[in-house]
């Protein structure tokens, strides 16, 4: 669940977390309440499965909910751009009136396609 920047293993690109680290530091900060990534299954698992990324840019409101919600990068998995999305909906961050129009960064990576089995 936590996987937020949690790369175990390489992937083809760690989707901006080097050059953003700064901005997802700060942002990871904020979070009061974090909501877990709910994978789902594949109908081609393999043994290992394959790590996926996905950096999110977007708002916090004064009241800690995220909203403006785009894809900075991605390696490219669709489910998991849709499922990480669902959960950085659910998160909430402490708020602020002055600073609600901060561009804040998140990375989200996960390993896709792992046998049910194996995880």
């Amino acid at each position: 669940m936590l996987s937020i920047l949690a790369f175990g293993s390489a992937c083809a690109t760690d989707c901006g977390a080097a050059a953003s680290a700064r901005s997802i530091e700060e942002t990871r900060g904020l979070v009061q309440k974090a909501s877990p990534v709910v994978l789902p299954v594949s109908e081609f698992t393999t043994p290992t499965g394959t790590r996926q990324c996905v950096r999110f840019t977007f708002f916090v409101s004064p009241w800690g909910k995220p909203y403006d919600i785009s894809v900075a990068e991605s390696s490219g998995d669709a489910s998991l751009e849709f499922v990480a999305a669902s959960a950085l909906r659910r998160y909430q961050f402490r708020g602020s009136v002055f600073s609600f129009l901060k561009t804040r960064t998140l990375v989200f990576s996960e390993v896709m396609d792992m046998s049910p089995s194996r995880r």
